[in-house]
């Protein structure tokens, strides 16, 4: 289960963190990243049910893109997943 989600740059989130719970509720006003988080949940999964490449292969990303970091609850405690930009493409 998904502990914490890391935003930099992100849609709505430029520099934020959230810390996951079992259950939780997202409310806000228009703007303010709802659909950002639910997007970045979407694509974490949709990337979960691609192959993995090889331990420790690495993209160079560009440093000013957009990231967004996942850690989790034990006994993954000790996994961490960041998706960012690789490329000059338009990220957020």
């Amino acid at each position: 289960m998904i502990a914490s989600v890391a935003f930099r740059n992100f849609k709505a989130l430029r520099s934020t963190s959230l810390a996951l719970s079992p259950f939780n509720l997202v409310i806000g006003p228009n703007g303010s990243g709802k659909t950002s988080l639910i997007q970045a949940l979407l694509q974490l999964h949709r990337l979960a049910r691609l192959p993995l490449r090889e331990p420790g292969a690495e993209a160079e990303r560009r440093p000013e893109g957009a990231e967004i970091t996942f850690r989790f609850y034990p006994p993954y405690d000790g996994l961490e997943a960041s998706l960012g930009c690789v490329s000059d493409q338009m990220c957020d």
